[in-house]
């Protein structure tokens, strides 16, 4: 399976909603792919792993990038807590 197109999609999801604040609905449909309106803290590590690498494929530690998000997810994910879009 190819998830080249699923990336570009979710990369260009999170671009739109950095460089405007909006389409939060959209983006976290594009992370919870099992469609059950949560998303694990794992679920979104991984996420932001992928759109943060370089067009180049080159990784980015998102730790550098956003560390107080990094963090949060982190706890979150030692309390065994999950995001509910519900």
């Amino acid at each position: 399976r190819n998830a080249k197109p699923l990336v570009d999609v979710r990369k260009q999801l999170w671009d739109f909603y950095l460089s405007t604040g909006r389409g939060a609905p959209a983006l976290f449909e594009a992370i919870d792919l099992d469609e059950v309106g949560e998303v694990k803290p794992c679920d979104l590590q991984e996420f932001m792993i992928e759109v943060l690498r370089n067009r180049d494929g080159s990784y980015v530690d998102p730790k550098d990038v956003m560390p107080y998000a990094w963090n949060r997810l982190e706890q979150r994910a030692a309390e065994g807590r999950s995001y509910d879009m519900k």
